[in-house]
């Protein structure tokens, strides 16, 4: 594949993480993983005999990693000058993410490519779900206590070192599962995920250090992630625009069925 085109699908990738995660409050992760996979694969740039079965996926989970550090940055930064930061849920998070985020990043080197595919096919089956039926907490529910806030704070690190995801996916469906306000758990998600990003990122340039490959920071692989993260932060701030000016609930549903086939197909290539 030429450079040009490839460069090209990045930034269509980027674009569309970004637009999609603006208009719908999602990490560009969702989107970015799944398209990097996608094209790496087609560009056929790390054969099986030349690298090894899983380099394709952690390469792809590192430049996704790498990529939402933008995209949160600018979020937080727009949160923090409105002061909607609720710090008490980032200390008590923070310390936990970061551990379970780093540990993933070790696991994710020796766990196979399908086994790999498989649970991410699943994290967006049910990101899907919740998009199309719409879930809504329980009301009486009360916040956990640090206990199980650890537990929760240290999977939920896992699951998006695993999944090459930010917090949104993870930290705002927890906090709003214990009543959280929207606007205090969308905040607190996007410090966090500034957090998740870097120690993702630094997590898979150290676990890719031994891996020769051209371009390439660790499993961080940059002619992919410049263009994704210019095209993320360019598309961002249009789709927030469009939410905040249509009824996103019927393209909430049908981007749920987009994500339906995406898992689809993640489960589909792992075999």
């Amino acid at each position: 594949m030429e450079i040009v085109v490839f460069v090209l699908l990045c930034l269509l990738i980027g674009a569309c993480a970004g637009f999609l995660g603006g208009l719908f409050g999602l990490g560009g992760g969702v989107i970015v993983v799944p398209g990097l996979l996608f094209l790496l694969d087609l560009a056929e740039l790390f054969p099986v005999g030349a690298y090894a079965g899983n380099t394709v996926v952690l390469v792809a989970l590192g430049t996704s990693m790498a990529s939402i550090l933008f995209t949160t940055m600018s979020s937080s930064i727009a949160q923090l000058r409105r002061n909607a930061v609720d710090w008490q849920i980032v200390k008590n998070w923070i310390i936990f993410l970061v551990c379970g985020v780093l540990f993933a990043t070790v696991i994710a080197t020796y766990l196979p490519a399908m086994a790999t595919k498989l649970l991410i096919g699943t994290f967006i089956a049910s990101i899907a779900t919740a998009m199309v039926t719409n879930w809504q907490p329980d009301s009486n529910r009360k916040p956990p206590g640090r206990a199980i806030t650890a537990m929760l704070a240290s999977v939920g690190g896992v699951i998006c070192g695993l999944a090459g995801i930010g917090g949104g996916n993870v930290v705002v469906p927890t906090l709003l599962f214990f009543n959280t306000k929207v606007v205090t758990a969308t905040a607190a998600a996007s410090t966090l995920g500034i957090a998740i990003s870097i120690a993702g990122t630094v997590g898979y340039v150290l676990n890719g250090l031994r891996v020769d490959i051209p371009h390439a920071i660790g499993y961080v692989y940059l002619p992919a992630l410049i263009p994704i993260a210019i095209a993320c932060v360019v598309f961002a701030p249009l789709g927030v625009h469009v939410a905040h000016r249509t009824s996103s609930q019927r393209f909430r549903r049908a981007f749920g069925i987009l994500m339906y086939l995406v898992a689809a197909r993640m489960v589909y290539s792992a075999f």
